[in-house]
């Protein structure tokens, strides 16, 4: 609006408050760091906001915009590269860098993608006064920026999004529920969008994973009567993948949830710790019966928790399956695998009782 007056106006009978529009811009430049175990990152860029109300107070000197995701007490910086007061249309920009807490979404790690966002206000003014538009006939787009070096090293630049919208105060600020206490703020919200390279995190923990998990497949080609052999390559195989499992939980935030990796590591200790207790059972199947059962016992076996694996894995690297599906594949393979086990003890029992 153009007016000067706040008066309210009728439309059709009805009061209706005039409110000032304040289009706001943010430009990523960089992002410095993505911090995952801190819920945090850091990136720096610029913010300009423009309006043509003169009796909105803005001045640059007052540092009028609060972040809502901004960490209090970090290097959170707006420094003035123009102010512009005297024209119809007010124009202020700052140079931004700072840290902004961030809740990520680890469930798909390592094939996840993330949304780094700076939500900003006008703390001064609710909704009955201001309301942030994004000045999108200005900000750049992810093509703009592409091949910058915008993300830090392990990601790539998806998208850039843009929102305006409202958020409730959650305090009251000592004010009475009839005060003058605003309970909503028009907020800016921009997003840069990023994926994290996935090839790395394959080499370095599913590629192992999955050599971890054949090295222990390779206890069913040692030959009966060797159980201590069989059981310690069994045992070698579970707590290797124990051990790096916690190196690569490290980095990673506390979580109340499994990410892909998780279920990755969970079934290759359920593969591991089945192919021990299956090592024992075919050496008391061999001593009670006869080398050959055994050998087909072992045959069997391996080969079903061969088909199980790859099945697994595969769920694990195809990201537009949902991972509980390999809970039930999982389960199904291991109901097969013990009724096997019964079938064979059952024909034991049959047998010595004929």
């Amino acid at each position: 609006r153009d007016e000067s007056s706040s008066a309210p106006i009728l439309v059709n009978g009805v009061a209706v408050q005039k409110v000032d529009v304040v289009y706001v811009g943010v430009d990523f430049q960089r992002i410095d760091d993505i911090n995952l175990s801190a819920q945090e990152f850091a990136m720096e860029g610029f913010l300009w906001l423009k309006w043509q109300n003169e009796n909105l107070a803005l001045r640059a000197k007052d540092k009028f915009v609060m972040f809502w995701n901004g960490m209090l007490g970090s290097y959170d910086k707006l420094y003035v590269l123009c102010e512009r007061l005297d024209g119809d249309v007010k124009h202020i920009a700052y140079r931004l860098g700072g840290k902004f807490k961030t809740e990520y979404n680890l469930k798909q790690f390592p094939f996840d993608t993330q949304v780094l966002t700076v939500d900003l206000s006008i703390p001064q003014y609710g909704t009955d006064k201001v309301l942030l538009v994004a000045d999108r006939a200005y900000l750049r787009s992810s093509q703009d920026m592409a091949g910058e070096g915008v993300v830090p090293a392990g990601y790539k630049l998806v998208g850039i999004d843009h929102f305006s919208g409202t958020k409730p105060f959650d305090s009251s600020l000592g004010h009475g529920r009839e005060g003058d206490h605003r309970p909503d703020f028009s907020v800016y919200q921009a997003s840069m969008i990023v994926e994290r390279v996935s090839f790395p995190y394959f080499l370095k923990v599913l590629l192992p994973l999955f050599i971890l998990t054949g090295v222990s497949l390779t206890a069913y080609f040692v030959p009966q009567g060797v159980l201590q052999v069989r059981t310690s390559l069994g045992l070698t195989t579970l707590l290797s993948a124990i051990v790096l499992h916690l190196s690569r939980t490290q980095s990673l935030p506390n979580i109340g949830y499994l990410t892909r990796v998780d279920y990755g590591f969970v079934f290759a200790y359920i593969f591991m710790t089945f192919n021990i207790v299956a090592s024992i059972f075919g050496e008391r199947l061999a001593r009670s019966r006869s080398p050959e059962h055994a050998a087909v016992f072992n045959r069997t076996i391996g080969l079903l928790i061969a088909t199980n694996i790859l099945i697994v894995f595969i769920l694990i690297m195809i990201t537009g399956i949902n991972i509980d599906w390999s809970v039930w594949v999982t389960c199904l393979n291991l109901v097969v695998i013990s009724g096997c086990l019964l079938r064979q003890r059952h024909q034991r029992i049959r047998l010595t009782s004929t």
